[in-house]
């Protein structure tokens, strides 16, 4: 009795330190608004791309990215937000979302004992505090990438799943069929996640069950498919009524982004083993400390408690498929990011994997001391959570409390000064190319008159070959193209953001087009108010 009203009361002690970590996020996101911090400027292109879809510009048809349609039908309502903090605010909803579903399953989940349940624990707020936490503090939590979207529809696939597990026959089909279509539409986000989840949902069908009954689970796969199929059917449905539409839709969602890949292979992709891919995974950080000081023990736990259950009763193994179904799946992100181009804000797909390793290993704390190395193990675990759930408070509640309000960034500032230039125009001589940053395109409403629809896309990408998919989406290859879309006849202005990155266009490729256009330039960069600026301003002389 008395170890019971310790553990709750400790239980306590942490949800009321997490709270503060929470209150921590909170203050992040007021102080990302308040001062206008920087952010990645993927988004803004997806912004964009939201926007024209709503305004009925299709993707592959009057513009590209490499990204499926689903990422503009997506940002569609979430452009009408009409700002970044906004949308920071609906991340912030969203990752709580992911949390809480995650967590709602793996509780569901512990009481069919497919993960350890040896301690009672509060593991609903527990998985969504941990969640939320891992989703906000990683690169690229605060700019809101798509893998926030990505692991929300992981979690809706995962629940869909846990839910037709006690259902009749036909509800349970219903449920693997939402499975299959919100499995898709997390890999129509984020393409990376084809190598994980395939290998969980192929972890899941072995391992449940005898081996007997494999043939028998396998057609569970049937409605995941036509699941998936559902939901390239609706990505599909808005090119079916338009000229060269579904021929445009295979060009830009799979012809393209394949030779990009080939054509690239060289130069993007890194040569590194499966082993330094996981290393790199487990030495990501959160809120200042690295993953493997958050798993280490969890997993420990969890290497502990499966041999000893493999090796006492078979059967009990069984407890730990959770785990290795999560194994499978951080196996399956290390080796896409083996075969694939790389950044570092991809390790956010890590989240849902490695937040149900930890919980499934706080799950393996033995439950009481009856011998004395259960005795020390508990005491260690214990002593282990309260110093990290510390340290957590320090680095996100008190650092962020310290760290709140500031001025805007220079950029912000900067851009600010464009917008205001921009809209003291007349109207109708408000039209400008800015190839580099489309922030000023979705919110000026100025659609873009370059085809590709990121810095990387817009001039001469990559250096690609010409081939049938470039030309039929209209991508600018040869510097000719390039300079004619960028100097379109709409344009007044050009907006241009030097950049650092050497395989990006530089200033000299902005004056040269420039200089082949056939009509004079103005450079207005300083008369607007831009000094030392990234930004250049030029106007056509009419």
């Amino acid at each position: 009795m008395k170890s019971q009203l310790r553990q709750r009361r400790f239980w306590l002690l942490m949800g009321g330190l997490w709270l503060l970590i929470v209150i921590g996020l909170l203050l992040r996101i007021v102080g990302a608004i308040s001062s206008q911090h920087d952010y990645d400027i993927d988004i803004d292109t997806y912004f964009y791309l939201g926007w024209r879809f709503r305004e009925g510009g299709l993707m592959y048809l009057e513009s590209f990215n490499a990204k499926w349609p689903l990422v503009a039908m997506v940002f569609a309502p979430i452009s009408q937000l009409g700002s970044i903090g906004a949308y920071r605010i609906l991340v912030l909803l969203m990752d709580l979302c992911t949390g809480l579903l995650l967590g709602w399953s793996l509780a569901r989940l512990r009481e069919r004992r497919w993960m350890p349940n040896h301690l009672q624990w509060p593991i609903l707020p527990a998985t969504a505090a941990l969640t939320l936490l891992m989703s906000q503090k990683m690169i690229g939590g605060l700019s809101g990438h798509l893998h926030h979207t990505a692991n929300l529809f992981t979690a809706l696939a995962l629940s869909a799943a846990v839910l037709g597990m006690k259902s009749q026959p036909r509800w349970r089909q219903l449920s693997l069929l939402g499975c299959g279509f919100w499995l898709m539409a997390a890999v129509s986000m984020r393409p990376n996640l084809v190598l994980p989840l395939g290998l969980s949902v192929i972890a899941t069908v072995l391992l449940t069950g005898r081996p007997a009954r494999i043939p028998g689970r396998m057609r569970s796969l049937l409605p995941l498919g036509l699941g998936a199929v559902m939901l390239i059917g609706v990505m599909a449905i808005p090119y079916i009524h338009k000229p060269d539409g579904l021929t445009r839709l295979w060009a830009g969602a799979m012809v393209l982004p394949w030779e990009w890949r080939q054509h690239t292979s060289g130069t993007l992709n890194r040569d590194s083993s499966l082993l330094q891919e996981l290393g790199r995974i487990l030495n990501n950080r959160v809120a200042g400390l690295h993953v493997w000081t958050l798993a280490i023990m969890p997993i420990t736990l969890l290497g502990c408690q499966g041999w000893m259950a493999w090796h006492a009763r078979p059967r009990a193994a069984r407890q730990f498929l959770v785990p290795a179904v999560s194994l499978f799946n951080l196996l399956g992100l290390a080796w896409s990011f083996q075969l694939t181009h790389y950044w570092a804000h991809y390790e956010m797909m890590t989240i849902l994997p490695t937040a149900t390793l930890i919980v499934c290993g706080i799950g393996a704390i033995p439950s009481s001391c009856n011998s004395r190395p259960a005795a020390i193990l508990r005491s260690l675990s214990f002593i282990s959570i309260g110093a990290i759930t510390l340290v957590l408070v320090l680095n996100v509640f008190v650092a962020e409390a310290r760290s709140l309000g500031g001025p805007p960034s220079r950029r912000q500032i900067d851009r600010q000064i464009i917008l205001n230039f921009i809209q003291q125009q007349p109207p109708g001589q408000r039209g400008f190319s800015s190839p580099q940053d489309f922030s000023f395109h979705w919110r000026l409403k100025q659609p873009s008159s370059t085809i590709g629809i990121h810095r990387s896309w817009s001039m001469r990408p990559y250096d690609m070959p010409a081939s049938w998919a470039t030309t039929l989406l209209g991508i600018a290859i040869d510097r000719k193209d390039a300079c004619d879309q960028l100097t379109a006849e709409q344009n007044r202005f050009v907006i241009w953001e030097r950049q650092e990155r050497a395989d990006l266009p530089d200033v000299d490729q902005l004056m040269t087009c420039l200089e082949h256009s056939g009509e004079a330039w103005i450079n207005r960069t300083k008369e607007i108010g831009l000094k030392n600026s990234d930004y250049i301003v030029m106007e056509r002389e009419r």
